[in-house]
């Protein structure tokens, strides 16, 4: 009876471990890419998208920065991100990079972007 018992727990403990290391292991993946030049070249299309001048003097978007943070796995495939405009919490762009085969390269999917900054990048385009 003990040896069958030992041999329930270690196998369930072989398991946790074995799950646990694959979680640690994806965390790791997912920060190395969002840490890569390929997603910060994604981030900036994504930002002049909004306005050509963008990144520049002339542009509303001055600076950004990935919310290294928020960064994780998306259930429905690629990963997560947040990007903060201007150095200001309010000002934001969420989006999910994918890596397709067929290209070979990440592309953002759908963005987000929070009210405060949809409604600076409609003002701009409005005096345009």
């Amino acid at each position: 009876m003990k040896k069958v018992l030992i041999s329930i727990i270690s196998v369930i403990a072989i398991i946790a471990i074995l799950i646990v290391g694959k979680i640690q292991m994806d965390k790791y993946r997912v920060k190395s890419i969002v840490h890569s030049e390929e997603v910060k070249v994604v981030v900036e299309k994504i930002i002049k998208g909004f306005d050509e001048t963008n990144l520049t003097e002339s542009g509303v978007v001055k600076s950004y920065r990935i919310d290294y943070d928020y960064s994780e796995k998306n259930p429905m495939g690629g990963i997560s991100i947040r990007v903060i405009v201007n150095n200001d919490e309010e000002q934001e762009i969420k989006t999910v990079i994918n890596k397709y085969s067929s290209s070979n390269a990440y592309e953002n999917g759908i963005i987000f972007t929070s009210p405060k900054l949809s409604k600076i990048l409609r003002e701009h385009n409005k005096g345009k």
